[in-house]
């Protein structure tokens, strides 16, 4: 997937506005960018009206939001906002299960990594490459961006996680 500078890319923290807002973009505005979209941090859900107690009930049903307010386009999606060290009730990392709910939607997820997440995450971001066939999305912040070293950081991410189609 690629763009130039009229594409744009909003960073949404998939909350009930943003996405409520998403879903009554027109066609013609949806054609023209593609969501970041952060999957919120494990808490109360205003549409349901109930307070998640696990990761497997926060998570379930995203893909289907995702697929109901946005579509079946490409999409970043990122989850920075569930803790590195959460899994699903069969152990399962999120990240993996969320990308498998994506495709059994038809929904064109793409994984967003940073250089920061923990190996565990880095190996679930792999596995969605290797099984979509969509790249990744690379998210640094300007700070690292102006750091020494940075193109270094960013080819050893790259290799490990063997993104020759990101």
């Amino acid at each position: 997937m690629s763009f130039d500078h009229r594409h744009y890319v909003p960073c949404l923290r998939w909350k009930q506005g943003e996405y409520l807002a998403v879903q009554q973009l027109p066609s013609a505005a949806k054609k023209i960018i593609t969501p970041l979209i952060e999957i919120p941090e494990i808490g109360y859900d205003f549409e349901t009206r109930t307070t998640k107690k696990s990761v497997d009930d926060h998570l379930l049903l995203q893909a289907k939001r995702i697929k109901k307010k946005w579509g079946k386009g490409p999409c970043f999606v990122d989850l920075k906002h569930i803790s590195m060290d959460q899994r699903m009730v069969d152990g399962t990392h999120p990240v993996n299960f969320v990308f498998s709910e994506l495709r059994k939607e038809n929904c064109k997820g793409i994984a967003a990594t940073d250089l920061e997440r923990d190996q565990d995450y880095q190996q679930a971001v792999k596995q969605a490459i290797h099984e979509d066939n969509r790249g990744i999305c690379l998210r640094i912040t300007l700070e690292q961006a102006a750091t020494e070293g940075i193109e270094e950081k960013i080819r050893v991410l790259l290799t490990e996680i063997d993104s020759s189609k990101s």
